[in-house]
């Protein structure tokens, strides 16, 4: 048994900020799923469960992450 399509679009942003000459910080934002996509799991395949071929969760929704590094 086949489940839905998994359609995903992952992107960052990133900006690096010069402190000196050997020290540098950036900020990053990540975005995972980035346009909410309901990406769904395969349906229920055991036979003697009333529940078969039903598709009963889905993946996570969109996720942002923040960073914040320091190069020396």
């Amino acid at each position: 048994m086949r489940g839905p399509n998994y359609i995903d679009f992952d992107f960052n942003l990133a900006k690096s900020f010069r402190i000196d000459e050997r020290r540098s910080v950036q900020f990053r934002t990540e975005f995972f799923n980035a346009f909410n996509h309901a990406n769904f799991n395969p349906p229920d395949i055991r036979l003697d469960a009333t529940t078969f071929g039903q598709i009963l969760s889905a993946q996570n929704a969109r996720i942002m992450q923040f960073g914040l590094k320091l190069y020396f």
